[in-house]
């Protein structure tokens, strides 16, 4: 074999290298962007787990168990819509693949809609004005008290 043929594998095999190298290269990038998009979405659920602990107003109005003031209802919606968003972004997260399942069946069940009330009715109503999200398994613990069947898009047998 001549040096010059030598010379030409080398050349092909390090193409190949180059190559393989860069779909890794794309592919640990790809996986480095899903982590972040799930980065954020935990951080926003830790923000809004964080407006409750200073904010004695939003305390004391999910506490509540009688009537609730305009401003009481209105406070419980915004806050219950935000939290949705963040339960929804939890769903696509494992529906791409970015969270493990047990994580997503975690993030399902500690929905306490009990333990708020007004916050159980924020929920309904959102679900109620967003009837296209129950369908989503994150909303199942919702859905039920609102007389509608959920369809999960996941089976958690």
């Amino acid at each position: 074999m001549s040096w010059d043929a030598i010379g030409a594998l080398g050349e092909i095999f390090g193409g190949i290298a180059v190559l393989l190298t860069l779909i890794y290269l794309a592919a640990q990038v790809r996986h480095a962007n899903e982590l972040a998009t799930f980065d954020a979405s935990t951080e926003r659920m830790n923000q809004l787990n964080r407006l409750v602990a200073p904010d004695s107003e939003l305390r004391r109005t999910l506490l509540e168990t009688e009537d609730l003031s305009e401003d009481d209802v209105e406070r419980v919606y915004n806050f219950a819509m935000m939290f949705c968003n963040v339960w929804y972004s939890v769903q696509a997260a494992y529906e791409n693949g970015q969270i493990e399942r047990d994580f997503y069946l975690a993030g399902c069940k500690v929905v306490e809609l009990d333990r708020w009330p007004p916050f159980r009715a924020g929920v309904e109503e959102w679900l109620t004005r967003c009837p296209e999200m129950a369908g989503n398994a994150i909303f199942e613990p919702a859905v039920p008290a609102m007389g509608s069947p959920a369809q999960p898009q996941d089976q958690w047998a």
